[in-house]
């Protein structure tokens, strides 16, 4: 999953539009209970904890993190 994340870049551009809240409407009544959820998130300050309120809240936790170092 790809949820929009507020960043800098995407605000100056205005490609797309991003919310906090958008990410907070997001329903996982499809995932079946044994299934796996990887999450992409960005880099800005506090999105970290931002994703573990959300992962809370669907009842999932984080099995492990991978970074993307290009």
């Amino acid at each position: 999953m790809d949820p929009p994340w507020e960043n800098l870049s995407v605000k100056r551009q205005q490609s797309y539009v991003t919310s906090d809240s958008a990410v907070s409407v997001i329903e996982l009544d499809c995932l079946d209970a044994d299934g796996l959820l990887a999450i992409w998130i960005t880099n800005r300050k506090g999105i970290d904890q931002d994703l573990e309120v959300h992962l809370k809240r669907w009842n999932l936790k984080r099995l492990a993190t991978f970074y993307w170092l290009k």
